[in-house]
Parts: structure tokens; sequence; C-alpha cells
């Protein structure tokens, strides 16, 4: 009995890891796709208990914004959906009292912040060697060392 739950234990947090790496993944193709078009703000919130928020913004040398995206949700299966509202704007013009994001909840008003922000930070000067957080190299340290931690676990009790 105890060997199926630690069994059923692993095997929820390798789905757990595979499912992270799926929206990772996702995240970086979407983040791909708007940088050939300019530049681009990125706004998060983190949440722990509520939702989480992140904003993408393309926007040009003026901070005009371009496009816009959000995603928001605590699930794994979450995807980014258009930000039409704050498209045309001025992304150093928006604040929680912009008309653009008065109807916006919260956790959406303080991604935007955290993305205006971000974008009045100078930009560090690094070459265009873009590579994933999550590499296959990363992700077999990754599931090697929560193995052994698990085998570990099961050897103490």
């Amino acid at each position: 009995m105890i060997y199926f739950i630690g069994i059923l234990a692993i095997s929820a947090y390798i789905l757990q890891v595979l499912l992270g790496i799926r929206q990772f993944k996702y995240f970086n193709r979407q983040l791909r796709q708007m940088r050939s078009k300019g530049r681009v703000a990125i706004g998060v919130n983190k949440g722990r208990i509520a939702s989480g928020t992140i904003i993408l913004f393309a926007i040009d040398e003026q901070f005009q914004i371009h496009e816009a995206k959000k995603m928001q949700g605590i699930s794994s299966f979450t995807m980014f959906k258009p930000f039409t509202n704050v498209v045309g704007q001025n992304l150093l013009e928006l604040t929680k009292e912009h008309p653009a994001l008065a109807k916006e909840n919260k956790l959406t008003q303080k991604a935007v912040i955290h993305a205006v922000e971000s974008c009045l930070q100078p930009e560090p000067k690094t070459e265009n060697n873009y590579q994933p957080m999550y590499s296959l190299e990363n992700l077999k340290w990754t599931v090697k060392n929560q193995l052994l931690l698990c085998k570990q676990r099961i050897k103490r009790s």
C-alpha cells in the first residue's frame, strides 16, 4: 500500500513538472513571437492563493502599444488572450486610474504597473543568445535530484 502511494505521489509530481515545462515553452513561444515585432514589456503579478497574471506588451521606441496579451489563471492550461483595451495607448501613461484599466481587476492593474516599471529600467547590453529558462539539461538535473530526494524519503519511512 505504501508503495502505491509513493508511486502515485511521484507520478503526480512528474505530471506537474511536465505541465509546467509545457506552459514555459508556450510562454517562450509567445514571447519570441512578440519580440519579432519589436521591444516587449512584461508585467507579472504572482499569485500565491489568487490567480497569477502575466501581460506582454509589444511596444515601439515611443512606448506606444501595438499588441498586448494577457494570461491570468491558476491552472497550467491557462493560455494568452488578446488584451485589446490598451492597444494604441502609451505604456508610460497607464496607471490604475487610466480609463483603459479602471474596469480591470487589481491583479491585472498590478501586472500593468509592473510592466511600466520594468520598461523604465535600462536594458542590459547582451548579445542575441536567447535560451529558454528550461533546457533539456536543466530538466534532466531537476528530475534526477527530485527522484533522489523521493528515494531518500521512502527509505526513511
